[in-house]
């Protein structure tokens, strides 16, 4: 009976090493590429699910990018491709990147449009989450014409009508309202 108890002892720590075996092959950590640690987000031995975060990483290969929020007013006359120049003190030559990502949406927190600018060369002294100066520039613009918005009726989403006097004659016209959506 003791020889029993022993086997089914045995055969019940290997059962709990082949577990623990397995859970570690699975709890490796991989990251995608090199880099460095920025930040962490959980604390040594606490669990995590699956495919969770569990640092925040700055990439070496990715190269750097500016983060900003701008006013819908200005995002209109923006285009992926425009240059930037930015730097990181007042009273420095300023620096190229490339306007890279102009988001479809508006951050409701902050009604900013968020953009991304991929620079030339990174910051030598620049750290992940630091803040730097940038200025647009803006290509040219498409001549395109444009009504006081005072003058849009019966619009819904991005459509309404305006009405055009050509000489004694008054007709209604669809228009592609820009910048916005309207509701009346």
């Amino acid at each position: 009976e003791e020889q029993g108890h022993r086997e089914a002892a045995l055969r019940e720590a290997e059962g709990l090493m082949a577990a623990a075996a397995f859970a570690r092959g699975q709890a490796e950590l991989v990251a995608p590429g090199a880099g460095r640690v920025l930040g962490r987000r959980v604390e040594p031995g606490e669990g995590v699910g699956a495919g969770s975060g569990i640092v925040r990483m700055g990439w070496e290969s990715g190269g750097w990018l500016i983060r900003a929020g701008l006013p819908e007013r200005e995002v209109r006359r923006l285009r992926v491709g425009d240059e930037v120049e930015w730097w990181l003190e007042e009273g420095r030559e300023g620096m190229k990147g490339r306007l890279a990502r102009i988001s479809e949406g508006v951050d409701p927190g902050t009604r900013l449009v968020p953009v991304e600018v991929e620079l030339e060369v990174g910051p030598k002294e620049g750290r992940s989450g630091g803040v730097v100066r940038i200025r647009l520039r803006p290509g040219p613009v498409e001549p395109r014409p444009w009504v006081a918005a005072s003058a849009l009726v019966e619009g819904k989403g991005r459509r309404a009508s305006v009405y055009v006097v050509e000489g004694s004659e008054v007709r209604r016209v669809a228009v592609e309202v820009e910048g916005g959506a309207v509701g009346f």
